[in-house]
């Protein structure tokens, strides 16, 4: 259902698209970060410093000033409250001395109690003792228009449940009707709970079912015939590189083991589905290549999606300049281009003038045909969703999809369906060194900085990477270092020393997209010495000569994350530093003890326990394994039950019309 029957204007639905909200199914689903329990206003006297609580009063006097507008808030004890608001003069016309008002915010304690700009001060005092969700903050838009359309939301969702009366009275859950109400609306802190354990089970069964649904309509065998590799060896030989190889008996596989496997699969006339992980800087990307040139050379076009224009501009960049000499055309296809650029390419693709296209998200488009296409492959698969994916999923072609984000095989397959077959390649290329990391305080930054500057003057470059700065309505995460302030900060402290600083942002728009393109080449070509970035840089961008990195507020990075960035100085033969500043530095230990992306992610997994998975920051393949990890016992009894639904055509019939897993 389209979030315009919801009766908005344009600029509110414009405010929603931006936050990725289009339908009433986006706007159900966003879920709130946290929620405030006002249900039992305390005396002021209790009110502890610096948390959000409720108290209730009568107004004893107000003072507008230019700056500011305060009032003294009594309660029945006699003891005082001081609230004041900024920029909110309107208020001294809504209230008057003698008042009763209920006051929800945090408390400051000094020679007074005092309260900023508080979440609630109403004199509609029994309606709203209540539980509050909190939300991202969406620009623009108030918490009192996204409350009110959230209702009408729900009002609008089906009251039908897809899920069987029996698998909801077998697990103990709400219905999915009742779920939204109470996450959204909530009248006690146990139903918000009772809707997160609905939805839980929501994700796993769709995921399960999904997965399902794909084995069943899997083809073993494919009419892709691959005869010859020459090509192949010869662009195997001319690699400024030898490819790594392992060993069975010790369980270590390197690129050629990987690439052999398949190779002989294809060969053999069996369609491939495989994922092949391996940690950041072990080569997958050359696998993919070869790959790619395995299908050209046996006349078929193949397809290469990455999750980031950054990435797949130096996908596309790397490979035609190994597939130049061999005389196949490489052809790149992005949202960013103009409509007639896309258009060419498309029409290219589908006259077979394009032998391997390269491309962002732009590639899944339906309006593609393909002359022949042999294989896809989807770099950095845990940036997608499932359904994502499968928009590759042509009858009969193979299809590779490669991560960074090592997990056991078990889990492998479990998220990825038991027809898929896992490559691991646990061989790091010669010469490759561990990498020094140093979990610092913020304190510390000057003894970070001198280092990164001792590097510097060896010719070397960094990296310092802030989190994006993110704002509810009513909290501002001050203790965040966003880039531009960052990078200030690091101007002024390298180009004293005659080193230069560049920037490079996430940020959306059409001119902020090639400014931070550009500044990214840039730093490439060594125009700066040190770039100050978001987490654009996280995936698959490469410069050998960067050496170290800071990463600042390291809390704010999940453990995959910041195991990803300090990938990026592990790309030479250079000794690599990386330096995570954070206050919490018991939290980041397993950094300075290991290099292993497989050790990281199990004791991410200890880290998360098995707490909620809910947010709106979980997506794709990341949110399932997660899920998958935290609730094994739950995931293998509704495989069973799905099995046993697909042994009946009456129960199927039921879920013809399943929700697709939502995609992010």
């Amino acid at each position: 259902m389209n979030i315009d029957l919801l009766q908005i204007r344009n600029d509110k639905i414009s405010q929603f698209n931006k936050k990725g909200i289009y339908t009433i199914e986006d706007l159900v689903n966003f879920m709130p970060r946290k929620y405030y329990d006002f249900t039992s206003p305390d005396y002021i006297m209790y009110l502890e410093p610096d948390e959000m609580q409720a108290t209730i009063g009568t107004i004893q006097g107000i003072n507008l000033t230019e700056k500011y507008l305060q009032f003294d808030v009594m309660d029945d004890k006699g003891w005082h409250v001081y609230v004041t608001f900024f920029h909110m003069d309107y208020l001294a016309r809504q209230f008057v001395e003698g008042d009763r008002v209920l006051v929800c915010g945090v408390i400051k304690q000094g020679h007074f109690k005092t309260m900023v700009n508080p979440l609630v001060f109403t004199t509609k005092i029994e309606e709203n003792e209540r539980i509050y969700p909190i939300y991202s903050a969406i620009k623009g838009m108030s918490s009192q228009f996204l409350e009110d359309k959230m209702k009408k939301a729900i009002q609008l969702l089906d009251k039908e449940d897809f899920l069987e009366p029996t698998l909801q009275k077998k697990y103990g859950v709400v219905t999915n009707y009742e779920a939204y109400k109470m996450l959204h609306f909530p009248k006690t802190m146990a139903d918000i709970q009772k809707a997160k354990k609905r939805l839980l089970l929501n994700d796993l069964f769709l995921f399960n079912y999904h997965m399902k649904e794909m084995e069943n309509e899997y083809i073993s065998e494919t009419n892709i015939k691959i005869t010859t590799i020459e090509k192949t060896k010869e662009l195997m030989k001319s690699l400024p590189f030898p490819l790594t190889t392992g060993n069975f008996n010790e369980n270590k596989f390197g690129q050629k083991d990987v690439l052999n496997d398949l190779v002989i699969d294809m060969m053999d006339g069996k369609r491939v589905n495989a994922l092949v992980q391996g940690d950041v800087g072990c080569g997958k990307t050359i696998v993919a290549f070869l790959l790619m040139m395995v299908l050209a050379e046996n006349g078929y076009q193949s397809v290469l999606l990455a999750p980031t224009l950054v990435l797949a501009k130096q996908h596309f960049t790397e490979l035609c300049s190994y597939m130049e000499k061999f005389g196949y055309k490489v052809g790149f296809l992005s949202g960013e281009m103009k409509k007639t650029e896309q258009n060419k390419v498309i029409k290219d693709v589908k006259n077979g003038e394009i032998d391997m296209l390269v491309g962002t998200h732009a590639v899944l488009n339906d309006s593609i045909e393909y002359k022949n296409l042999g294989i896809a492959i989807i770099d950095e698969e845990h940036k997608f969703g499932v359904l994502q994916r499968n928009k590759l999923s042509f009858p009969g072609i193979h299809k590779v999809s490669m991560s960074a984000t090592p997990i056991p095989r078990s889990l492998a397959m479990a998220t990825m369906g038991s027809l898929t077959k896992i490559e691991t390649i646990n061989v790091l290329p010669a010469g490759r060194k561990k990498t020094i990391t140093k979990v610092v305080l913020p304190s510390e930054k000057n003894k970070v900085y001198y280092k990164i500057l001792e590097e510097l003057e060896k010719g070397r470059q960094a990296y310092i990477v802030c989190p994006f700065k993110t704002e509810s309505d009513n909290e501002k995460f001050n203790d965040v270092a966003d880039v531009e302030t960052e990078y200030k900060e690091a101007c002024r402290y390298f180009e004293k020393h005659g080193f230069k600083v560049g920037m490079a942002t996430g940020a959306t728009k059409k001119k902020d997209v090639k400014k931070n393109m550009q500044a990214l080449n840039d730093f490439k070509d060594h125009k700066y010495d040190v770039i100050v970035a978001t987490t654009v840089i996280e995936t698959g961008f490469s410069v050998k000569n960067a050496s170290s990195v800071l990463i600042t507020s390291a809390d704010r990075f999940s453990y995959s994350s910041l195991h990803q960035i300090k990938g990026r100085v592990r790309r030479a033969s250079y000794q690599p530093y990386c330096f995570l500043m954070t206050d919490n530095k018991e939290k980041f230990k397993i950094f300075e003890q290991t290099d292993d992306g497989f050790k990281i992610a199990e004791e991410d997994l200890k880290l998360r326990g098995a707490g909620s998975f809910l947010g709106t920051e979980q997506s794709g393949e990341n949110k399932y394994l997660m899920l998958i990890m935290a609730n094994p016992k739950l995931n293998e009894y509704l495989k069973k039950d799905i099995d046993e639904i697909f042994k009946s055509e009456d129960r199927k019939k039921r879920y013809y019309n399943l929700i697709d897993i939502e995609e992010v």
